[in-house]
């Protein structure tokens, strides 16, 4: 017999970042699964917090039915805010508990808060600790992460069980190049003769200060930053090869991606949540047709170690490789990481979780 699948996200579709698209994909595969989707944001507070209640009322008595949500969901629903005082906190997971022992309860984790802020330099918030004890001390509960090293240090830390977590990537559409005409404004893209671009969150403790600095240093190589949280930038003194363009709508952004050679992931390697995590970007810059210059992180080590056209090299070593690259260099690598993007495809990573397709 068929469980029903009800499943519950949060999706503002203002923002344009790497948690959204990923929302976005889950949520569009559902909806053709056939589950009862319900998209629980608003930006209203008092309709949130009624939200919060229908939502909450109907997973408490829920029965023999699959449930699948987001930790950023369950996080939307009841704030951190919230969730400081103990009671609430107690409360919350004792009736998720209640919710898993009841239903097969699926809950997909694309970040760590806690782990995350230590290494990006964010306020650490010690409630984000206890809300992952107690989350990851579910009975009969399964996860979804969004990167194999960050299941593999979950299940390792909180001794879950075999069977009950998975990987799942990020993934990324395919670039149609009829979706959209480029604007006549970005045409000036495809007149320099070698173009990297860095497409993400541009926020401070990215190392963005040090790639711009580097490209001070490779005159003939320009470097395009694209992505929200980038406005400090106005006021920096960028030199003339680098261009901020700020933040772009998804499929605006992977045609301006397209004409640029290099995507660039620059991140620190001696930083442990670098290496836990499967950055967004690098299937957006695959499947846009453009290999991948990255700093050598742990996970993408071990997805890209056959790949020819994502390349691992020491970040003091940037200079020295984009020096060395030619017109034949890039071709080539352009060509191969056309043939690998299939497998970073939203449909393709779908199709390799078990839990998504039982």
């Amino acid at each position: 017999m068929n469980r029903e699948k009800l499943y519950f996200v949060h999706l503002n579709k203002k923002l344009n970042d790497g948690g959204l698209s990923r929302n976005l994909a889950f949520c569009e595969y559902h909806l053709k699964k056939g589950a009862k989707v319900q998209n629980v944001f608003h930006s209203n507070k008092f309709r949130r917090v009624l939200s919060s209640i229908a939502v909450f009322k109907v997973l408490f008595f829920s029965k023999n039915k699959i449930i699948f949500i987001h930790q950023g969901t369950i996080i939307f629903l009841f704030p951190i805010s919230i969730l400081k005082h103990s009671f609430f906190l107690k409360a919350l997971f004792k009736a998720l508990q209640h919710i898993s022992n009841r239903n097969r309860l699926i809950i997909e984790v694309n970040d760590l808060p806690y782990e995350q802020s230590i290494d990006l330099e964010l306020p650490v918030n010690f409630i984000d600790k206890q809300f992952e004890e107690a989350l990851y001390s579910l009975k009969n509960c399964f996860y979804i992460f969004a990167s194999q090293q960050m299941n593999d240090f979950v299940k390792e830390k909180f001794k879950i069980k075999d069977g009950h977590s998975e990987a799942v990537i990020n993934g990324s559409t395919r670039l149609d190049s009829n979706d959209i005409v480029l604007a006549d404004s970005y045409n000036w893209i495809s007149q320099f003769k070698y173009k990297c671009v860095y497409a993400g969150t541009l926020n401070k403790g990215r190392q963005i200060e040090s790639l711009i600095e580097l490209f001070t240093k490779i005159n003939h190589v320009n470097l395009i930053l694209l992505g929200d949280w980038g406005e400090w930038l106005l006021d920096y003194a960028l030199p003339s090869n680098v261009i901020y363009l700020g933040n772009k709508e998804h499929t605006v952004a992977q045609q301006i991606v397209s004409k640029c050679d290099f995507g660039l992931i620059q991140y620190n390697a001696d930083r442990f949540y670098y290496n836990l995590c499967f950055p967004t970007k690098i299937s957006f810059y695959l499947t846009a047709g453009l290999p991948v210059l990255t700093t050598p992180l742990t996970e993408l080590k071990n997805h890209f170690k056959n790949s020819e056209c994502v390349y691992f090299v020491e970040f003091d070593k940037w200079k020295a490789f984009l020096l060395s690259v030619n017109s034949e260099f890039i071709d080539k690598a352009k060509i191969n990481a056309k043939k690998e993007s299939i497998d970073y495809e939203w449909a393709s990573v779908f199709t390799s979780s078990k839990f998504l397709n039982t």
